[in-house]
């Protein structure tokens, strides 16, 4: 392309198409570590397109809308919340999503007490009702949907992980170890395929995401509107 300006011939360029299926995302700083149940800093730029939650926040509606939870409910004190989770959704490696992957998540987070985990103290218990129902017993009336639609320890994951790290249970050193050498099972519209913490972060486009299928869930990517527009298009 050419343009002329005051007399001058200027050559432009068209920038060079980024290859598809492929994010590269510049930040300042490292990430720090790749945990999807105790990481509390920087690792929030690719967690949310990795791992999805129950309920997501829309702040340009002021509402809470459905992740992996078709719809929710809850007693008139807010002490027992009840969950339906999407049927179709399946983690990186295949397994369903299902009440089963969403127990063993929060569990695991609940237990090993780390980054955020102190969100979920109003939670005495959680109840497995059948393979795609599950009850929140709390401690005492709280909100709990600003909880699961947290940006930290909420996180749903694959129970696989443990035979994976080929480890003895879900707080085995051994998953956080796995996790953090670049491995990750979640249900997110990308995978992590590179793990250089200190220098880059490669995600690929995941293309069994029940989310492709419903356009309208575009903007919840990444709570970016501009870059959840890009990435939609890779």
């Amino acid at each position: 392309m050419i343009g002329v300006i005051a007399g001058f011939i200027i050559w432009l360029r068209e920038p060079s198409p980024l290859p598809k299926k492929v994010v590269i995302y510049a930040s300042l700083s490292e990430m720090t570590t790749a945990d999807p149940s105790t990481e509390f800093s920087n690792s929030i730029m690719w967690l949310p397109l990795v791992y999805e939650t129950l309920v997501w926040y829309d702040p340009f509606k002021d509402q809470f809308v459905p992740g992996l939870a078709e719809r929710w409910e809850s007693d008139p004190e807010g002490t027992v919340w009840t969950f339906y989770i999407r049927k179709g959704a399946k983690f990186h490696d295949g397994s369903p999503v299902n009440a089963e992957a969403v127990a063993f998540s929060i569990n695991r987070t609940i237990v090993l007490g780390g980054g955020a985990a102190y969100i979920w103290d109003p939670v005495e218990r959680i109840e497995i009702i059948d393979e795609y129902t599950i009850k929140f017993y709390l401690k005492y009336p709280a909100p709990l949907l600003k909880i699961v639609a947290s940006p930290y320890s909420v996180y749903i994951f694959c129970p696989n992980v443990i035979k994976y790290a080929n480890a003895t249970s879900s707080v085995d050193p051994k998953v956080a170890e796995w996790f953090n050498r670049g491995n990750e099972c979640g249900s997110g519209p990308y995978k992590l395929i590179k793990w250089d913490p200190e220098f880059e972060v490669v995600l690929e486009k995941w293309e069994e995401w029940w989310g492709w299928r419903e356009p309208d869930y575009a903007w919840r990517l990444h709570g970016d509107p501009l870059l959840t527009k890009r990435l939609m298009y890779l």
